[in-house]
């Protein structure tokens, strides 16, 4: 598979280098890690790479002064996002140096919030190409699968996250096949059942297949925690619509997990409790105006409504989510 594509230098813009803390180079085979220091916009709870394993996570570089960055990779990865749903993981990192405030003006003008993208300027880790666009994919284990420039790359690209999605690459070549069939399963959503084939694996005598059966076993386990704890995370930040939708999701797939049940139920109990109803109640509302917000973009009436919410609601959560949109509403970026 190849790593890197030879494109025409109109399709690439400056980018400057990582930030301090962002590892190495990443090629094809590694598998980076990266805890982020600071949380993303619209991140959702997800707080470091390890935390998407079991999705294909597609992280595109981009910068807010690079034109076929904005004009076609990004428009590009947010539509492989409303076709893949949330099959996909996009992870945009702008890499032109500008601030964190400014990328959030920048996304809201360009009418890119609210569609499924998680946002920072924060290089997990380095690509070795000195311009941009360019992206790094990693496959359901998060390891790298392709990398290079995402317009070049664009059929490639979407080949390569289909499979990934169909559950045909949850195990690679070496995998013993009953333990590469759970993978298969676990992908898919069935978590439960794949957990009990594993266990029972891990206890066979074949000492290779028990080893490959105990690793993909950590591997499922560190991921349902993963999942339970943005779950968890949900509920205690304010978004309690998103929590109560994820732990319907969560119950179907963890399935015959008592530990995961128990968790599920705890925040279930969390979000039925009557000092949460203004809360939820105020959440609701503010859903409609972050709706209008990231689809008409900017402008000095959402500002005001949002203003108005912050006050009218003050002490929630949602308040607090609705004064710091309200800053970044009354215009739109101008550079």
């Amino acid at each position: 598979m190849r790593s890197r594509s030879f494109v025409s230098p109109l399709l690439f813009c400056a980018a400057i280098a990582a930030p301090l803390g962002a590892q190495g180079v990443v090629e094809v085979g590694h598998t980076p890690s990266h805890s982020f220091r600071e949380g993303m916009i619209q991140g959702q709870g997800v707080k470091s790479l390890s935390d998407l394993r079991g999705k294909p996570v597609l992280v595109e570089f981009w910068g807010i002064n690079c034109p076929p960055c904005v004009g076609a990779a990004v428009p590009g990865a947010l539509k492989k996002l409303e076709e893949f749903g949330s099959d996909l993981e996009v992870i945009f990192i702008e890499s032109q140096g500008h601030t964190r405030e400014q990328l959030t003006a920048f996304g809201l003008t360009m009418k890119w919030f609210g569609r499924g993208g998680r946002w920072t300027t924060e290089a997990p880790f380095q690509t070795g190409s000195n311009g941009i666009p360019n992206y790094v994919l990693l496959d359901v284990n998060g390891k790298v699968l392709a990398k290079g420039n995402p317009l070049a790359d664009e059929k490639m690209l979407h080949e390569i996250i289909a499979a990934q999605i169909e559950g045909k690459k949850a195990a690679d070549d070496t995998t013993p096949k009953a333990v590469a069939k759970a993978m298969k399963d676990f992908a898919k959503g069935k978590n439960g059942a794949a957990i009990a084939a594993l266990e029972k694996l891990a206890t066979e005598n074949d000492p290779e297949l028990a080893a490959a059966a105990s690793s993909a076993l950590d591997q499922a386990k560190a991921r349902i925690d993963s999942r339970l704890a943005r779950i968890e995370w949900s509920a205690a930040n304010g978004e309690y619509l998103g929590a109560g939708e994820q732990v319907k999701l969560a119950r179907k797939a963890f399935e015959g997990l008592a530990d995961a049940q128990k968790r599920l139920d705890a925040v279930a109990t969390q979000l039925a409790s009557p000092e949460l109803a203004a809360e939820i109640d105020a959440e609701k509302k503010l859903q409609k105006l972050e709706r209008s917000l990231f689809e008409e973009g900017p402008s000095e009436a959402i500002a005001a409504q949002l203003a108005k919410f912050a006050e009218k609601n003050q002490g929630t959560k949602a308040a607090e989510r609705a004064a710091l949109w309200s800053k970044h509403a009354a215009a739109p970026y101008r550079g």
